[in-house]
């Protein structure tokens, strides 16, 4: 009897002392991944890559907390020697009003800005199933086959279900480059295998690269065409109509 006594207080000081790990390490997978209502994504349409040279955009409704002191980066390799935009997909999960989002394109993680160009949030109405956002910046040569960095941070929003996310998937969609993250000290890691958890390996964010000037149609929104992408069975069925 006593022996068993002893085996359930081990036990359970066992238990107790894991508790405030795996409670430590749910805080930190929170603070990084914030989840959206929308499971399927709307696909892009054939004429937003006119233009473009590199691009992920498969589908997974999970993203990266975006906030002044937690910074997300995709790494990428052009096969252009121009770089004129690049189009981003976020997504808000109750974010406060008077965020700004900056985008730079570095070639190195904590290197300058090569350009960058910062757009308020309010103004693209960004939606909780989410909504691509152009960064039309200053144009900029780069070297194809080399490294680069598109790099994002919002100026306000924090973990408490107030922020702006940055759409991502798994298992490698992207060869040419890896998902990036600042940790609450501002140093860097990758995101490969960033949170132990078999559903979250190998992060690549969602974004197309321009080495043309972009569409245009992508830069601005409508009251229309919100409600076209918040409703993509009667968008695809419109664009049926309109090829007839």
């Amino acid at each position: 009897m006593k022996t068993k006594i002893i085996a359930i207080l081990a036990i359970t000081l066992l238990i107790s002392a894991a508790l405030p790990t795996i409670a430590a390490n749910e805080n930190d997978y929170n603070y990084i991944v914030g989840k959206s209502n929308n499971v399927e994504p709307i696909d892009v349409p054939d004429s937003w890559l006119e233009g473009a040279d590199q691009y992920q955009t498969d589908d997974c409704n999970y993203g990266m907390i975006m906030n002044p002191s937690f910074t997300v980066a995709q790494e990428f390799k052009p096969t252009k020697e121009d770089l004129t935009a690049v189009l981003l997909y976020f997504f808000n999960n109750d974010a406060p009003s008077n965020v700004d989002i900056t985008v730079s394109i570095r070639d190195s993680l904590d290197g300058a800005d090569l350009t960058t160009m910062t757009i308020s949030a309010d103004n693209k109405n960004i939606k909780p199933t989410g909504t691509w956002v152009m960064f039309d910046f200053d144009d900029i040569i780069v070297i194809p086959e080399e490294t680069y960095y598109i790099v994002c941070y919002a100026s306000d929003g924090g973990i408490d279900d107030n922020y702006y996310c940055w759409y991502f998937d798994v298992d490698n969609k992207y060869d040419r480059g890896i998902g990036w993250a600042t940790d609450s000290g501002g140093n860097w890691y990758d995101l490969e295998d960033a949170f132990g958890d078999p559903e979250f390996l190998e992060l690549d964010l969602w974004f197309i690269t321009y080495f043309q000037e972009p569409p245009k149609s992508k830069a601005t929104s409508t009251p229309f065409l919100n409600f076209l992408e918040s409703h993509p069975i009667l968008y695809q069925l419109l664009q049926r109509i309109l090829r007839l």
